[in-house]
């Protein structure tokens, strides 16, 4: 069975989950996750990981996200962008100085997830007791904006792009933008444009994926993470590695003695066998995948 990563380029109006699900339609796979979902409004990067790739998914559990955002000044929503009920409305027009907009939100660093999302209260998500008018609270969980830029303003829209932490939601910053100007607004577009540094340029449209060609699109682990080392493990310390045993580096050719230094392991047909660390010359797996 086929593993390793898409990049797909997600359309509107559509949720994370039902990429997933078109996906096992075209692949016949049904071990798959991501890492992140976006909101059905919004359109762009979403990193599908398939079968043993699931097991990946944790080094971008803390990757930054950038965006392309456009907020709509005046009108407050419940869920904060354009498919929401209007719940506050402001005729005021903020007066702006964008380089000084611009310093202000870089120094934002906390913030409420909003009501309408999928952050777990007592094992059920939010949007599920927003949508049922539950009374409950979310906790304020800080953040980072790596960058922010103003790309269009012309009242009551402004259009920026941002790169922020993992777990930082636009709708919310798009509010707490008004706030500083002691308006409202609603974010009206949101696209995603990378992951750490995957860009969306790298993606394929859903659309364009058929069960004949998917696997065209299907990235694998050296090409998913060029970052990592990589090396070939001999046929007869396979079985060795699979048990978990550490190994000695010394028997490895073009390998680095770097502490913690975490090496993809390769059979000599190129299939990926897992991930290891170095630690006082010792390979350490961390991951080993299971035959298919």
């Amino acid at each position: 069975m086929k593993s390793g990563f898409l990049y797909i380029d997600k359309p509107e109006n559509i949720s994370t989950f039902d990429v997933i699900r078109r996906l096992r339609k075209i692949t016949g796979i049904k071990k798959m996750g991501h890492a992140g979902t976006l909101d059905p409004f919004a359109t762009g990067l979403v990193l599908i990981a398939i079968d043993n790739a699931t097991r990946m998914l944790k080094f971008f559990d803390n990757a930054t996200k950038s965006y392309l955002a456009g907020m709509h000044f005046g009108i407050k929503t419940d869920t904060g962008d354009l498919t929401g009920l209007t719940i506050q409305t402001d005729d005021n027009i903020p007066q702006f100085n964008l380089k000084t907009l611009e310093k202000h939100v870089k120094l934002i660093n906390k913030q409420i997830p909003p009501k309408y999302s999928a952050k777990k209260i007592n094992g059920k998500k939010a949007y599920e007791l927003a949508r049922q008018n539950k009374d409950f609270e979310l906790k304020e969980k800080d953040i980072t904006i790596h960058s922010f830029r103003v790309l269009t303003l012309k009242y009551p829209e402004l259009y920026y792009d941002c790169t922020v932490s993992s777990g930082t939601y636009i709708r919310t910053l798009s509010e707490q933008i008004a706030e500083m100007y002691d308006s409202v607004a609603y974010t009206k577009s949101l696209r995603r444009t990378a992951i750490a540094n995957i860009s969306i340029t790298q993606a394929v449209k859903l659309d364009h994926l058929n069960d004949e060609n998917w696997q065209e699109y299907l990235l694998s682990y050296d090409k998913a993470f060029p970052n990592f080392q990589q090396f070939t493990i001999a046929d007869k310390d396979i079985r060795i590695y699979k048990n978990g045993v550490r190994l000695e580096i010394s028997r490895f050719k073009n390998i680095k003695k770097t502490d913690k230094e975490e090496s993809l392991i390769f059979n000599n047909q190129g299939k990926c066998l897992g991930l290891s660390i170095i630690k006082d010359n010792i390979l350490i797996p961390t991951v080993i995948f299971n035959d298919k």
